[in-house]
This record gives structure tokens, C-alpha cells and sequence, in this order.
């Protein structure tokens, strides 16, 4: 999913269904727009979620067809016009939108 403001890109949201063993800070693509931090600290690992200035990471165990899974979701501030302009506002804000995004995404995936 994308959204644009005033025709700037602004949000990218994207949402994996992944095994229970898989780490979503491996992924290569994740990894990349991660800056290369693939290990995130054992306290983000704990939470559940990686936090960066324009990029947030949100994991939920869950299950799915009786069977343990993940579900993973990447939030992505993109565009010229990066709002809130302070990087720790803009990092508030993207931890506040997973807290809301996640347990819904997560319930419409069909992921209890």
C-alpha cells in the first residue's frame, strides 16, 4: 500500500505472512532499508518492533490455519517532504502508527 499527500509519495506499508521461525531482519530487502542494521537490539527484538527515522518494523506472533506464524509489516516514510520534520517526532509518530496499523493488519489477514 502506498499513499501520497499533495501528489508526494509519503507512506509505504508492506505486510508478510512469515513461518514462525523466519526473522524478517534478514530479509535482504528489509535488511537494505534497515541501512544494513540487520541485528536490531535484543530490546527491539523483545518488543516486537525496529523504529529508524523514516522506517518502522513491527512483528506479531499470531496463527494462522491453526498453525504458529508471524506477521510482519514495514512502514516507510518516502518523498521530499518528510513530516514531522524532527526525526524524533517523525519516529514517534511511525511507533504510534504501527501500535494502531498492526493488530488491525493482522486481524484483516485472517491472523488470530
Amino acid at each position: 500500500m502506498h499513499a501520497s499527500v499533495d501528489s508526494d509519495f509519503s507512506l509505504s506499508v508492506k505486510g508478510d505472512l512469515l513461518a514462525a521461525d523466519a526473522d524478517p531482519f534478514k530479509s535482504a530487502d528489509w535488511s537494505m532499508r534497515l541501512g544494513g542494521d540487520s541485528r536490531p537490539s535484543p530490546s527491539a527484538l523483545e518488543r516486537g518492533a525496529l523504529i529508524r527515522d523514516s522506517l518502522a518494523v513491527a512483528v506479531k506472533p499470531c496463527r494462522y490455519e491453526d498453525s504458529a506464524w508471524k506477521y510482519a509489516v514495514l512502514a516507510e516514510l518516502a518523498g521530499s517532504n518528510q513530516s514531522p520534520e524532527d526525526s524524533a517526532e517523525r519516529g514517534l509518530a511511525l511507533s504510534r502508527f504501527a501500535d494502531d496499523f498492526v493488530p488491525a493488519a493482522v486481524q484483516a489477514q485472517g491472523c488470530a
